[in-house]
């Protein structure tokens, strides 16, 4: 008689599901999040190349180019919440495949 009580009691079953599936949602939760800061980041860098190689074609030498995209670099690198002036390297220079073509590379 007491063990079929016991059979249909279900107080402790929340407290049980809630220690089982919290784990699983704060890792899907931290999973979400640092997925969105590396696309942010990624975003954030892909933007600031197209916009310093933008700036690039004014240039008509290329150490004019070089210089251009140094200034463009170190004025708005800043701007980007995710990109850390200070670590942020680059290289310029005409493409490799086609000499009409120019690349912006940033790390």
């Amino acid at each position: 008689m007491l063990r079929a009580r016991r059979l249909k009691d279900d107080r402790g079953t929340a407290v049980i599901e809630f220690a089982l599936l919290t784990p699983v949602f704060l890792l899907l939760l931290t999973g979400m999040l640092a997925y969105g800061l590396y696309c942010g980041a990624a975003h954030a860098l892909q933007q600031l190349a197209a916009d310093a190689g933008s700036m690039s074609i004014d240039g008509l030498t290329d150490s004019e180019r070089d210089a251009m995209v140094g200034r463009y670099r170190t004025r708005r690198a800043g701007d980007y919440m995710l990109i850390d002036p200070g670590r942020l390297s680059y290289e310029i220079g005409a493409y490799a495949g086609d000499p009409d073509k120019y690349h912006v590379l940033l790390r």
